[in-house]
Formats: C-alpha cells, sequence, structure tokens
C-alpha cells in the first residue's frame, strides 16, 4: 500500500516534508546515514524523497519511527482540524448583496 503523495495540510509533497524534518533533526540525519538505518540504498532514498519513487506505508512507517515521530506528525495529520478552523475563522465570509448596499448608503 502506497503512502500519501502529499501532506494533508497545505499539500507538501511527502518527500519534500521529510527533508524538512530532517534538517531540523541535523546532521544524524543526512540521506547516507538515514537510508543504512532504514536499510534501502542512499539513491533509493533519494529517490523517494525526490518524489521518483513511490513510498509504501511500511516505509513511511520506518522514517517516521528512524525520525521518532508519529506517521501522523509527518502527514499533518495531528494539526488538520486545527487548521480547519484556523483557516475558517480567517477566511472573509460571504457579503450580501443587501449588505453592501446598506454599507454604501451609510458610508458618510
Amino acid at each position: 500500500m502506497e503512502a500519501p503523495i502529499y501532506t494533508l495540510v497545505d499539500n507538501i509533497p511527502l518527500g519534500q516534508r521529510i527533508e524538512e524534518l530532517k534538517k531540523e533533526k541535523g546532521g544524524w540525519y543526512s540521506t547516507t546515514a538515514m537510508a543504512g538505518r532504514l536499510g534501502v540504498s542512499p539513491e533509493t532514498l533519494r529517490s523517494m524523497l525526490k518524489g521518483k519513487r513511490e513510498i509504501y506505508m511500511y516505509e513511511l512507517e520506518k522514517i517516521a519511527g528512524d525520525l521518532k515521530m508519529p506517521v501522523k506528525r509527518i502527514l499533518l495529520e495531528d494539526v488538520y482540524k486545527q487548521r480547519k478552523t484556523l483557516d475558517s475563522l480567517l477566511t472573509p465570509k460571504e457579503i450580501s448583496k443587501d449588505n453592501l448596499q446598506q454599507a454604501y448608503v451609510n458610508r458618510k
């Protein structure tokens, strides 16, 4: 079974998201070092991170374990509800024609 291609929030490509997390973790998470811990070649891991090769769920679970975080955190599923709420609060509401006319009349 393939993992999602993009994160749930912001549609960030999965490989890009993993790269960002690797950088946050520091040098111990170089592609070569991580590939060794995952049991894949550096070329295979590079291909997955660049989106040239699919990432299977079992591989994503291994990557999450190596990064010491849940898969939901990588996919940003853990912040999805909060993001939707925030977006709805920040999105302008539809303005009715009557409200526009009333605002125009009361502009002075």
